[in-house]
């Protein structure tokens, strides 16, 4: 008889233990989101790598970012082909390698356009940081121990963080996979450079 109440002690002890822990790191989480939101200037170096049911290829990434204004070059190494993407707020414009100037209102459609798949490049801004993208519904958010995403899910998007970076005191993604039903995104970032 005395093994029951002290077997419910014993669950309601553990409970209690718990549960300081799980309110201690939604807070947490939230600072760190906000100091990534706040975020709004860098540039990086790093990898892609792009795969369609159709096609593959991969090349060196050049990012910079400077509040809504952003310039991407991808440097194919082997085709020696570049590929400029630079934008603002309703005006994008696509440099391809023949020199061609392709322009549209958003990243999205001129993606669309250029090479026939869409990437949602304006949701990228806020995964490239570790956060979701304020634009799209949370479908799935797992964190690690120090409250940084592991894994993502928004619009149809599976994000994977592989690893993360110190940088300047804020640990920033270094390598992180990108899925839907049609396309395959890997990116790996070589250096983070904050004002």
């Amino acid at each position: 008889m005395r093994i029951i109440p002290a077997l419910l002690l014993a669950i309601f002890l553990a409970a209690c233990a718990q549960a300081p822990v799980q309110r201690a790191m939604a807070p947490v989480w939230e600072v760190r989101k906000d100091t990534l939101m706040r975020l709004q200037a860098w540039d990086l170096q790093g990898r892609i790598a792009v795969r369609t049911p159709a096609d593959s290829g991969s090349g060196s990434l050049y990012w910079t970012q400077q509040d809504d204004a952003y310039a991407l070059r991808v440097v194919a190494p082997f085709s020696g082909g570049m590929y400029e993407l630079t934008g603002a707020a309703g005006a994008v414009s696509l440099l391809t390698p023949d020199k061609t100037l392709l322009q549209a209102t958003d990243a999205e459609t001129l993606l669309q356009q250029a090479a026939g798949w869409h990437f949602p490049v304006s949701e990228l801004v806020y995964w490239i940081r570790g956060v979701p993208a304020p634009s799209l519904a949370v479908e799935q958010l797992l964190l690690d121990a120090e409250n940084r995403i592991t894994a993502l899910a928004q619009g149809g998007w599976s994000i994977r963080y592989k690893s993360y970076t110190g940088v300047s005191g804020v640990s920033l993604p270094a390598r992180l996979d990108l899925e839907n039903e049609q396309l395959r995104v890997r990116l790996s970032v070589r250096e983070w450079k904050l004002p």
